[in-house]
């Protein structure tokens, strides 16, 4: 059934979790994220969610049962969720460890989002290295991709190189100069499409880099 609050959202995962799948997880954490807890007075907790989901993250991360796009949706969940779910919110690390060979399997709009969360997530240099080598050389062939398949957005660009910009990739890791190369020549070719707000983060983030 489809949860509307996360006290509907806790007692599916509570019935439900041994039945689980990858994807299962994935879509039960990118749920918890995306509620409205202002609707919620009922015994489950956004924290406590996440506590029983925590362990079963932990071993679909372990036998690399998650999907690009389901491992995308959940890093995006970890930061949005933050500190209200601290026990997904220690996993980040290995979010980024997992997401690093996956990123050549995402789209614009996936690779965005997880470079965003990492960002989000301020991981330090070390513990983020093998995420933004990864995701600075997978991003020109993603844009491309993207591209050409009509799945690219301005706000993809915008936050690819906001992301780029808050972890301070182009200072630190191989591949970073081409990957802000090639955000640079597509917002070029597309700022008529730019949103103000779009533009402002976009020469924000440049400026930064």
């Amino acid at each position: 059934r489809t949860a509307r609050s996360v006290d509907d959202l806790g007692s599916i995962v509570e019935e439900r979790l041994p039945e689980f799948d990858g994807r299962h997880v994935a879509t039960c954490i990118y749920g918890l994220a995306t509620l409205d807890t202002r609707l919620d007075a009922g015994k489950w907790s956004v924290g406590r969610v996440g506590r029983k989901l925590a362990p079963r993250l932990t071993k679909e991360l372990e036998s690399e049962g998650l999907g690009h796009r389901s491992l995308s949706n959940v890093c995006w969940a970890v930061a949005k969720l933050s500190s209200a779910a601290p026990e997904l919110e220690s996993l980040s690390v290995s979010l980024a460890l997992a997401g690093a060979p996956r990123t050549f399997e995402m789209n614009s709009q996936g690779l965005s989002n997880t470079c965003w969360a990492v960002a989000a997530l301020q991981l330090a240099v070390t513990e983020g290295a093998d995420f933004w080598r990864a995701a600075c050389h997978a991003c020109p062939s993603v844009i491309v991709t993207s591209e050409s398949s009509e799945e690219l957005l301005p706000q993809h660009l915008t936050t690819l190189v906001w992301a780029m910009a808050v972890a301070r990739a182009e200072d630190t890791f191989e591949h970073a100069g081409d990957a802000s190369d090639a955000v640079a020549q597509q917002a070029a070719a597309s700022y008529r499409e730019f949103s103000p707000q779009n533009i402002a983060m976009t020469l924000w983030a440049f400026a930064k880099l």
